[in-house]
């Protein structure tokens, strides 16, 4: 788990880490497309979907 993701846990958002087996595929076309969104000039930001 990233520091990040821990980080989440201790505030009760839950998250997968992303080489999860379930969410390897899904992250590593996320790296893709972020590289190539980052490519174009804009920035990044990574957010949770849960509503508080």
């Amino acid at each position: 788990m990233r520091k990040v993701d821990k980080e989440m846990h201790k505030h009760g958002y839950p998250v997968l880490p992303p080489l999860f087996p379930a969410m390897k595929k899904l992250t590593l076309r996320a790296r893709e497309i972020t590289k190539k969104i980052i490519k174009e000039g804009f920035d990044i930001i990574e957010a949770h979907p849960a509503r508080r």
